[in-house]
């Protein structure tokens, strides 16, 4: 089954380096991970204020799983699969497709 955690925006997480998440923790046995995300953060300007939707996601899938993002409407699923798609850059956090960085960021 995948990983999915979400933590709480007061936490602070680090970017990670793109060496660690192919073998950090979770990702250690089990099969190929093919989708690593780590502290993604995404915050979009609304008006005057800066509104955060995804605060520090991380995300496991390997190979041969099946996947599912559920949460109530606004919660960010949509804009997690955009930006896992490469579609939408994230404010920050570090996420590897395949093994290969395809966000490495931090713009806060």
């Amino acid at each position: 089954m995948s990983e999915f955690e979400h933590t709480p925006p007061q936490e602070h997480h680090e970017l990670a380096d793109p060496a660690e998440i192919a073998t950090a923790g979770p990702f250690v046995g089990g099969g190929e991970v093919v989708c690593a995300a780590r502290g993604v953060r995404k915050s979009f300007k609304a008006g005057e204020r800066q509104l955060e939707v995804l605060h520090g996601v991380n995300l496991t899938v390997k190979r041969g799983e099946t996947a599912s993002l559920v949460g109530s409407s606004g919660a960010g699923k949509s804009t997690l699969l955009r930006i896992l798609q490469g579609n939408l850059g994230a404010s920050s956090g570090s996420i590897q497709v395949d093994g290969s960085p395809l966000i490495n960021i931090d713009l806060e």
